[in-house]
C-alpha cells in the first residue's frame, strides 16, 4: 500500500505493519452504504422480471413433460 490508499475492512498487512486512521463507520462506510441501499424499496428489476418468465415457462414445461 502506498500513502493515501483507502482500504476496506478486512483489509490485511502481507508483510510488515501499517497505521491507519478510521474514516468512517457505520451506515456512513463503504459497507454501511451499500446495505441501505439493498434495505431500500423493493423494486423487481427487468432481469428480474425476465427470469421469473423463464422460469414460469420452464415450470410449466416440466409439469407438462412429466405427465407425458
Amino acid at each position: 500500500m502506498t500513502e493515501g490508499d483507502e482500504p476496506k475492512m478486512g483489509s490485511t498487512v502481507v508483510r510488515g505493519e501499517v497505521e491507519a486512521t478510521v474514516m468512517f463507520t457505520g451506515k456512513d462506510s463503504f459497507f454501511g452504504k451499500t446495505a441501505a441501499m439493498l434495505s431500500g424499496p423493493e423494486e423487481t428489476s427487468n432481469l428480474q422480471k425476465l427470469l421469473i418468465k423463464i422460469m414460469g415457462i420452464l415450470v410449466v414445461l416440466s409439469v407438462s413433460l412429466s405427465f407425458l
